[in-house]
């Protein structure tokens, strides 16, 4: 029941998890893969939902290296883009600039 609760946690607000859950969890699947005697009425569900869980929990962090890599890309970005838009922008702002003629 807590591997589930862990699992439906990650699921719905995995950004908002501690580094603790996935460490809790990681102990917790050890210790059920060590375990020779399963509890009763566990078919593997409680293994699954542990693996399960820390796949969800694993995503975040990939996401969240991926996200820090387009980050620091989207930073470089504009130093390198500025000229640019300068370049493309002169003539729209010239355009602007001119006395608006009404057609009769």
């Amino acid at each position: 029941l807590m591997a589930s609760c862990a699992l439906e946690l990650a699921r719905l607000a995995r950004t908002s998890c501690p580094p603790a859950l996935a460490e809790a969890a990681e102990a917790r699947l050890a210790a059920a893969k060590a375990s020779a005697e399963k509890e009763e009425g566990d078919n593997g569900q409680e293994e699954d939902a542990l693996q399960e869980c820390l796949a969800v929990l694993s995503r975040e962090e990939e996401v969240a290296e991926a996200s820090a890599e387009t980050s620091a890309e989207a930073a470089a970005l504009p130093a390198e883009a500025e000229g640019v838009v300068e370049e493309r922008a002169a003539p729209v702002q010239q355009a602007l600039a001119l006395p608006y003629v009404a057609k009769a």
